[in-house]
Parts: C-alpha cells; sequence; structure tokens
C-alpha cells in the first residue's frame, strides 16, 4: 500500500519537493562551508520526521566537495514530537557512520530533541552557543504543513532573533 501511494501524484510531488531542497541546501551551504573551513555545522531540522533533508543534504555536499565537511564538528538536531521517525533517522545516521560507509570519517553529533517546534524552550537549548557555528534551518514541510501560523511566526522569530543565524 505504501509503494502504490508513493507512486501517486502527491508521492511523487513530496519526493519532487525533497530533491529541490536537498539540491537547494547542498548549493548554498557548500558555498559558505567553503569560506569557513573548521567552523562547526549545526543543522536543526523542524518537524522533520526522519531528517530525511538533512542527511540527503549532507550526502549531497559529499559529492560536490567531500573536504567541505571534513575537520569540522557536525550537529544535527531533530525537534520532532514523533519518537518512531527520530529513532529511524538515528539508526540510518548510525548505519551511514559504520566503516566504509558515507559518513564513516565525520565528526556527527545527532540530538533528537523530543519537542513541539513551538517550544521556546527546546530553542534555546539548541541555540545555545551557536554564536561560532554555522546554522542552517530546514523544514521539509512539517512546521509549514501542520503548524499554525502563530506557531511559524514565532519560531522565525526566535530565528532571525539569532546574531548568527546563516539561512
Amino acid at each position: 500500500i505504501d509503494r502504490a501511494t508513493t507512486m501517486g501524484v502527491s508521492g511523487i510531488a513530496a519526493r519532487m519537493r525533497m530533491q529541490d531542497l536537498c539540491l537547494y541546501q547542498s548549493k548554498t551551504l557548500s558555498s559558505v562551508l567553503k569560506t569557513v573551513p573548521g567552523k562547526c555545522l549545526r543543522m536543526i531540522n523542524i518537524a522533520g520526521g526522519a531528517a530525511s533533508d538533512t542527511i540527503n543534504t549532507l550526502r549531497l555536499i559529499q559529492k560536490i566537495d567531500a573536504a567541505l565537511l571534513g575537520n569540522r564538528r557536525i550537529e544535527i538536531h531533530l525537534l520532532e514530537v514523533d519518537e518512531l521517525s527520530a529513532r529511524f533517522a538515528e539508526k540510518g545516521l548510525d548505519a551511514l557512520q559504520m566503516p566504509g560507509e558515507d559518513f564513516e570519517k565525520l565528526d556527527l553529533i545527532f540530538q533528537f530533541h523530543h519537542k513541539s517546534w513551538g517550544d521556546e524552550d527546546a530553542w534555546r537549548d539548541i541555540l545555545k552557543d551557536s554564536a561560532e557555528n554555522i546554522i542552517l534551518c530546514s523544514s521539509e514541510g512539517g512546521l509549514f504543513e501542520y503548524g499554525q501560523d502563530e506557531d511559524i511566526q514565532r519560531v522565525l522569530k526566535i530565528l532571525a532573533d539569532q546574531p548568527s543565524f546563516s539561512m
């Protein structure tokens, strides 16, 4: 049933949106990473489910220039209320860090924040000590599909108030 559903128009549209987002993020982030070698990369995924866009963005950056991700700490922060999808993301990242796999040599940390994207305390925790980091914040649909206008505005204000907010 899942396979039949994903082959429909909405499934194809979701895959195209994911592909476009990952391509845009990888190209934009690659340019930034070139200018600040060694600086920590903090990727924040809002309502990201299994963090597929974040993981695929990293994989695309490796194809562009694998050296851009080397010699830097990479933090993935998943802000999500669904524990099952967060565990799937964590297991996927664990598998990609095994010997011989794509992320084997990366200094990669995954942190699941079992919080709503509207939780200001969660944001304070994620963004603390971020002045020296490159920050990429994404929501491959979750925030904008499920969030209320007030939630979206609150998150955007929190991000806009960050002096280190990159993109």
